[in-house]
């Protein structure tokens, strides 16, 4: 047999198998192998990445999304019942399949729905698990469920198994980057919180003075106004240099020179170009005066009207970011 048939006739075998799961409907008795929900898998990603497309790039857009979504809820019980034929496969009775595709799919709904982290942990693990039960080899002998799968496919078969694999998969990857992300967004909001709460007790503290002649890192230690600070008590020599921000770089509080001294600047240096953005867009309160961002390291010196003015990079590069803010 020639390359090219062969391929067409795994291909065939394929859409065969996946019409074959329609027409069992209702059906959740016997056993399915792992090349039937392999082959299903990857059908059903063909189909709905191309409804995803014309949905896309045809004028029909709405008349696509209906389409989809229809087809999305038509072969949801057939899928289903695929599952539970699948564990039969396995030798697992309907009740093994019950909970697992229970807390695969009722615990998650419920998590985004009520916002209750909780259940979506549970779907995420129990995801993870039922990868190790959908994927296993089906039994070589007959059960209480029927016969084994003992046809003869392709030697494509394999590359259709491992591209069913990779698309039940997908999601568990999809999930794993979105938590990533939420991760990283809630540790930087903490850190914007805790930067927003030193800000406050140093403002609260000079309020009396009605300006920020004395600060400096020295004078903020002494004072106890950085309690998240983690840094010994800073030296005249060292003051620019002793503080870290909450996201690791230099950091730099001092009265402006510039302005007779009644605004404070906060400086944040070694910070990544998103890091730099992402602080830039945030609300710092009503005495927040506006940011100079550079993708230099700044100092007090870099707040002159000379300096500001046309010699300044006001950018970030790749690499490195600088921000400073500026506070009455």
């Amino acid at each position: 047999m020639s390359k090219k048939s062969s391929v067409a006739s795994v291909s065939g075998g394929i859409w065969k198998t996946y019409a074959n799961v329609l027409k069992k409907y209702f059906s959740f008795k016997g056993r399915a192998s792992r090349y039937e929900l392999s082959a299903f898998l990857v059908v059903n990603f063909i189909i709905l990445f191309l409804l995803e497309f014309a949905q896309r790039q045809t004028g029909f857009a709405m008349t696509f999304m209906v389409i989809g979504g229809i087809y999305k809820i038509a072969v949801l019980l057939p899928f289903l019942g695929l599952l539970v034929r699948r564990m039969h496969d396995i030798g697992k009775n309907n009740w093994w399949a019950g909970i697992l595709i229970f807390l695969m799919f009722v615990p998650v709904i419920l998590g985004v729905v009520l916002q209750y982290p909780v259940g979506v942990l549970l779907s995420f693990v129990a995801y993870i698990v039922s990868i190790f039960f959908f994927f296993r080899k089906s039994q070589a002998e007959a059960n209480a469920y029927g016969e084994p799968d003992t046809a003869v496919r392709g030697r494509f078969s394999k590359v259709a198994t491992f591209m069913g694999w990779l698309i039940y998969i997908l999601p568990l990857l999809t999930g794993l980057f979105i938590v990533a992300m939420s991760v990283n967004r809630y540790q930087q909001e903490s850190a914007v919180y805790q930067m927003q709460e030193d800000i406050a007790r140093i403002q609260d503290f000079s309020q009396d003075k009605k300006d920020y002649s004395l600060i400096n890192a020295s004078y903020l230690l002494e004072n106890k106004l950085l309690p998240s600070q983690k840094a010994e008590k800073c030296t005249a020599e060292e003051e620019k240099t002793c503080l870290q921000h909450e996201f690791g770089g230099g950091l730099i509080i001092s009265g402006n020179p510039y302005s007779k001294y009644k605004n404070m600047i906060y400086i944040l240096n070694d910070l990544s170009s998103q890091e730099c953005m992402f602080l830039a867009t945030r609300e710092w309160g009503p005495r927040y005066l506006g940011a100079l961002i550079s993708s230099q390291e700044l100092g007090v010196e870099d707040f002159s009207p000379e300096k500001t003015s046309a010699t300044m990079d006001c950018r970030c590069s790749e690499d490195t970011c600088s921000i400073g803010l500026v506070f009455n």
